[in-house]
């Protein structure tokens, strides 16, 4: 039996490479590889390998020397250089972590690791041995020691926090066996990063996730498995592995399917596995083309994050690579130009070691009558690692002054006389090089004026943080080759699209050659030896052989560009780079101003140009999804759909019903696709903007269905006559449309002129903002008394102390909490104690949409009625009402104009509710200084901006008050472009404005509210548990109690094999059920999982008690709307699992019904007896895709909390599993780790149980079913 040496820094490079290969091999004793032959992976380490090991010896050295503040316990003499050199033994170690006092630190202290330590995974012990450990640092604490390893990376990578990880599962073992008084930190452990001044801490348990995982599920059979017959793959991080040379030439030599160009490793594990029906593993290319010949190719493709949609693609490439030359792929390119005047093309190149930018330059090709010379090449080199700044800045000024020459000579000349730039880079490496360059510039005085002209022409999110913004926005400012190349055209070049290779393929006038010494061969990064070599073995000679790469380089992408052209012979283009002026600034002095300016339009333009590319996608993806709907003219108004379409996808995209929406219509054919793919959302987003010609903006009404199946609309305006005949085709696509960000924008501008705009003062200040406020004597006694008396609960009470008492509140409202409840009680408690003095009460009311406007308004309305009859409240709302709730009587409905100091003063209490925009458009009124508010109240603030807030915010008094209700726990704003977060690492102002302020309360203006009336005591455990606060509980008895009501009980039905799964899960008694699908593999359709929930929803809408009556819904369209009203709402991430629930939920129903399965979107302020939560994603790598989305904590918070008596929660094993990748991002792990909690949540509280699911097609699956029951959180 083969025996592998195991040990941390083994396991975490398994994890960094994410290849069984390398650890099979790596594991083996060299001798043993020999013997077997198998690859040695003994290779000669490359220059940089070799600076990098010196740079971490140096680096621990400065750690255990200079840094660390306490005794540092170390084998290495003192002042002996490289310490890490030196290790304590293992008795050493065991008896310094004895007698080690709190502070003190152990340094490169070895453990020796216990012979079972893997025992608890059923591991062979046959098969392993763990040799001795030696993490860097042991931290000495009072009652624990805690793990640091050093690293000379200025990343903390996931593979770093598993190696700590494991690391602190054997100091756990060796404090336990050596009978020590402290124990191993399990709970957290650190990483030095290079150049801080002390450890990054993270939590552990993470990490801890994915070893037992591994350990579980993958090791035992790693190591039983011959290393030869194990997976592997070659992706560009394989370079660094000892076996790399191996594997290429063992792909070569078998046409292996690795040699695919970006084949990810998780398609690569897919298609070896081969899941699906009759499936042979794919080992080579003609394996894949094998599979590509199969009629269901689209449904095997379908199942793999990236392969998805991308069979066509993929059979394009291995034609490529047969026929050895390049095959297109018939795609667009919404970016890629057919043409400019003056090319540009930019190369930056970075040092691992010190992560400095050593080279830089331009090619410039063009623009003579500009620069008095067609072309230029310009290469930047430091001479000397101390020349990198002087380096960095000439590159930075030579660039500034190039685009500054363009912009003076466009700024003299005609439109016509004017020439374009367009800026290219090959790989996206550079691009996010040139975004670290400008950004680490603009804080440098001096180049932050010519860093800043570059950002405003270079756009980026990175941008916020800059003291002044654009006023304009550039469309694709750079363009990545690699992108285009990738999206357009199959090369025959294998692996990756190396420049020196794809040169090659497309016949470019100017080729690279591949240097050795210069190229990696799965990366197009400059290999950093040479210039190491130059800097610090005294050969200045090897710096002019990269100055002279590097103008290579240049040469060879600008040559990229010509022949991209000339491969596509400009099909699928169709895009013209602007003439080039640097954008001027926006006129505003406050620097917050001119953030939210630079949000709101960075955002106007990620949004129209999502939208763009969603058009460029293939046409029957897109008819698929709803984005692009074919249609026949039939006469009148009248458009029949040539396929029906599940309304809800075309909701979606065309927001049917909605008056200022519209979408775009073409003719079908070759030329309506090139009319609606050339037109340009950015420019024509003002709805005031004409469509171009031959495209025509229409609005769409439904006029025909089929269950639930739209067949035909009515679209508006009717056309002149003649326009179309009967039987004329046509296709509406989406198309962009800004209502809004011009308005805000004004208002910032106004806002700008004013002196101490609250606004302002609000976001520099807001404890200074929160100051008191002095009602007349009396007022605020009377207040409490008649809030008391309306039914306040304690901390509403509290709350409302807050509202009287200062100029600010912030409401903290978790889920059920009684928000909108809360707002109408304080008004009119409000209102009437200030009413007995004489004095009138204004409220304006805003919120993000209508319906949470109406909400509050007619909890105003209904509270005004139970408290008594009195005619003193005027309620108006402006603008239409939508409905969402019936209006009730007291509420009336104003146009803007009809707002009149007069018509307030009718009555003592007057509250107003309007969306910002209209509130906006009030305050803009002549006049409308008399037309100010004593109170303004934001609802559901958590999703709402300081932008919108600005609307609302400036018919404030200036004595009057501001609350803020919301959850920022809940669903935050929409937001597209990802903004680093401001240095002191809160909240920014692209957050929302309630998450903003209560991450900056310094004097305890937010106060949450925590009697819960919705969910029952499980249900509400959880999150009290987890993320609100321990108060947070049934507000009583009879809330804590409910349980859903089932009539008749649960019993013997006909849901064949499956109902005792079903009964096991809707149990009254058991409020919390989790579902997990163990074998089922899916990317945004769960086929079995969506069969579950429609089940589930089926038999409740048979048996579900409707709570009002006590009886179960009637069995009519009336019952049916009841039913998904009140009784029950499915929720999903993915509209294509929406979709797949509802067309099950249609064919098991006898009546036509539009069942509430939507996302937590539309679910948030909503709530029903039973939610089903169906997540769907049981493929790794698209979970890996949307990390942030899928696993957002604040979408699953409010999921999870809409359910007043039960909620069941599907959520598949391997979306469970957290990859390493994961660990990588902070937002993403933090729900990852709510996700598992539940999970852990429902199995401590809970009983647990295996079922077999067998679906429609005969295929079985493994579920394992949790439900839980729990009483109310113990007091303290």
């Amino acid at each position: 039996m083969v025996m592998h040496n195991l040990n941390p820094t083994l396991v975490a490079r398994y994890f960094f490479f994410e290849c069984p290969r390398f650890l099979g091999l790596s594991s083996l004793p060299l001798g043993t590889r020999q013997v077997q032959r198998l690859p040695t992976g003994r290779q000669r380490p490359s220059v940089a390998a070799q600076f990098l090991v010196d740079q971490g010896e140096r680096w621990e050295e400065e750690v255990v020397r200079t840094l660390l503040t306490g005794p540092v316990r170390m084998k290495a003499p003192p002042g002996m250089p490289r310490p890490g050199q030196y290790r304590l033994s293992p008795m050493e170690t065991a008896t310094l972590l004895g007698t080690a006092a709190p502070g003190d630190a152990l340094f490169q202290a070895t453990l020796a690791a216990p012979r079972d330590l893997l025992d608890p995974w059923g591991i062979d012990p046959g098969l392993y041995r763990f040799r001795d450990c030696v993490p860097d640092l042991l931290m000495v604490g009072d009652d624990c020691i805690r793990v640091v390893d050093v690293k000379a990376s200025d990343l903390l990578r996931g593979s770093h926090r598993i190696q700590v990880a494991l690391y602190a599962l054997v100091l756990d073992r060796a404090c336990r066996e050596l009978g020590l008084p402290r124990r191993a930190d399990l709970e957290r452990g650190g990483v030095w990063l290079h150049g801080q001044d002390e450890p990054e801490w993270f939590a552990l348990e993470p990490g801890f996730r994915v070893l037992r995982d591994f350990f579980a599920d993958d090791l035992g059979p790693l190591l039983g498995t011959d290393p030869a017959e194990l997976d592997w793959h070659l992706q560009y991080r394989c370079e660094w592995c000892p076996f790399y040379h191996d594997c290429r030439a063992e792909a070569e030599a078998t046409d292996s399917v690795s040699l695919l160009p970006y084949l990810s490793v998780h398609a690569r594990r897919y298609l070896r596995a081969a899941p699906w029906e009759g499936g042979t593993p794919v080992e080579t290319l003609g394996d894949l083309g094998r599979v590509l010949e199969r009629p269901d190719a689209p449904a095997i493709f379908g199942l793999a994050g990236s392969l998805r949609h991308q069979e066509g693609a993929f059979g394009r490439t291995l034609e490529a690579l047969r026929r050895r030359e390049p095959v297109s792929h018939e795609a667009v390119s919404i970016a890629f130009p057919k043409g400019e005047q003056v090319r540009l093309v930019l190369t930056l190149q970075e040092d691992p070691v010190s992560g400095a930018i050593y080279a830089a330059g331009w090619d410039r090709l063009g623009g003579e009558a500009v620069f008095g010379s067609p072309a230029e090449t310009r290469p930047f080199v430091a001479r000397q690692e101390q020349d990198c700044p002087g380096t960095v800045a000439a590159f930075l000024t030579g660039l500034h002054d190039l685009l500054r020459t363009v912009h003076n000579y466009n700024a003299g000349r005609e439109w016509r006389e004017q020439v374009s730039v367009q800026t290219y880079v090959y790989d996206r490496y550079e691009l996010d090089l040139l975004s670290r360059l400008l950004h680490e510039a603009v804080g440098d005085p001096s180049l932050a004026r010519m860093a800043l002209a570059l950002l405003f022409h270079y756009q980026d999110p990175g941008l916020v943080e800059a003291g002044r913004h654009p006023a304009g926005e550039v469309l694709f400012p750079v363009i990545v080759l690699t992108g285009v190349l990738q999206r357009m055209i199959a090369l025959p070049v294998p692996v990756a699209y190396g420049l020196p290779e794809v040169g090659e393929a497309l016949g470019c006038a100017f080729v690279c050659r591949r240097d050795p010494a210069y190229w990696f061969d799965l990366s197009n990064r400059l290999k950093s030896d040479r210039i190491l070599q130059a800097w610090h073995e005294e050969r200045p000679g090897l710096a002019d052989g990269v100055e002279a790469e590097v103008g290579r380089r240049l040469r060879a992408a600008s040559a990229v560009v010509v022949g991209c052209r000339r491969a596509l012979e400009n099909r699928g283009l169709f895009a013209w780079p602007p003439k080039f002026r640097f954008p001027a600034a926006f006129a505003l002095g406050a620097p917050e101003l001119s953030r939210l300016a630079f949000i709101v339009r960075y955002e106007a333009y990620l949004g129209a140009l999502e939208l763009r590319e969603r058009r460029a996608g293939e046409f029957g993806g897109r008819v698929a999804d709803g984005v692009s709907v074919p249609l026949v003219y039939r006469g009148g108004d009248r458009w029949e759909l040539e396929v029906p379409v599940d309304r809800f996808r075309i909701e979606r995209e065309h927001h049917l019903d909605h008056d200022s929406s519209v979408s775009l219509l073409v003719r079908a054919g070759e030329e309506g696709e090139r009319r609606q793919q050339a037109h340009d959302d950015l420019r024509l987003r003002s709805p005031k903007a004409r469509a171009p010609e031959g495209t025509w903006y229409v609005r769409l009404r439904p006029a025909g269905a089929d269950g639930g199946l739209l067949t035909a609309l009515d679209l508006r305006p009717r056309f002149p006559p003649g326009l179309f005949a009967p039987g004329d085709r046509a296709v509406i696509h989406p198309v962009a449309k800004d209502y809004t960000s011009d308005k805000v924008l004004e208002r910032l501008a106004a806002i700008d002129e004013e002196a101490d705009p609250a606004l302002l003062c609000l976001l520099r200040d807001p404890t200074g903002f929160a100051a008191p406020i002095a009602e007349a004597p009396g007022v605020a006694a009377d207040a409490t008394a008649r809030a008391v008396a309306g039914g306040m609960t304690p901390s509403q009470q509290g709350a409302f102390e807050q509202v009287l008492g200062s100029r600010l509140a912030l409401v903290w409202g978790p889920p059920g909490t009684g928000k909108t409840a809360f707002v109408a009680k304080a008004l009119l408690a409000l209102g009437r104690a200030r009413a007995a003095v004489g004095r009138p009460t204004r409220v304006a009311v805003s919120a993000l949409t209508n319906a949470a406007i109406e909400n509050v308004l007619d909890a105003v309305a209904k509270e005004h009625g139970q408290q008594g009859p009195a005619d003193d409240l005027v309620l108006a709302k402006l603008g239409d009402w939508r409905g969402q709730v019936p209006r009730h009587p007291k509420v009336r409905v104003w146009k803007v104009p009809q707002v009149t100091p007069a018509r307030l003063a009718e009555r003592t209490i007057a509250v107003v509710g309007g969306t910002g925009y209209r509130l906006d458009r009030l305050a803009g009124r002549e006049g409308a200084e008399g037309t100010r508010f004593d109170l303004v109240v934001i609802d559901e603030a958590s999703q709402i901006r300081a932008t919108e807030l600005a609307l609302a915010l400036t018919l404030l008094a200036p004595d009057g008050r501001l609350v803020l209700v919301g959850d920022d726990l809940q669903l935050p704003p929409i937001t597209k472009g990802e903004y680093p977060p401001p240095g002191d690492g809160l909240p920014g102002l692209e957050a929302s404005v309630f998450a903003y302020l209560r991450a900056r309360d310094g004097a305890g203006f937010t106060r949450a509210l925590v009697e819960n009336w919705r969910m029952n005591a499980t249900l509400s455990r959880f999150p009290a548990a987890t993320i609100y606060p321990p108060t947070y509980a049934p507000a009583t008895p009879e809330v804590a109690t409910r349980a859903l009501v089932l009539v008749p009980p649960l019993g013997n039905a006909a849901y064949g094999d499956h109902f005792d799964l079903l009964a096991f899960l809707l149990a009254p008694e058991y409020p919390l059920a989790v579902v997990v699908f163990e074998e089922v593999r899916a990317t945004v359709e769960n086929r079995p999982e969506a069969e579950l929930v429609a089940l589930l929803a089926t038999l409740l809408r048979g048996r579900l008690a409707d709570p009002a009556t006590g009886r179960p819904y009637a069995p009519t369209d009336e019952g049916d709307r009841a039913f998904w009203r009140d009784g029950v709402g499915i929720v999903c991430p993915h509209h294509a699992q929406i979709h797949a629930i509802r067309q099950l939920l249609g064919e098991m129903h006898e009546r036509d019904w539009t069942p509430f399965v939507d996302t937590v979107d539309k679910m948030q302020g909503q709530q029903s007896e039973a939610v089903l939560v169906s997540y769907g994603v049981s493929d790794v790598e698209t979970a890996l895709a949307e990390a942030r989305f899928i696993y957002s904590l604040n979408r699953l918070n409010v999921a999870v909390t809409r359910g007043r008596a039960k909620c069941v929660v599907c959520l598949p094993r391997p979306l469970l599993k957290a990859s390493p990748a994961v660990l990588e991002d902070e937002a993403a792990l933090e729900g990852l780790s709510h996700m598992l909690a539940l999970v852990e949540f429902a199995r401590a509280n809970g009983e647990e149980r295996i079922f077999e699911w067998r679906d429609a097609g005969s295929r079985t699956a493994r579920v394992t079913a949790i439900r839980a029951r729990a009483g109310p959180r113990e007091p303290g």
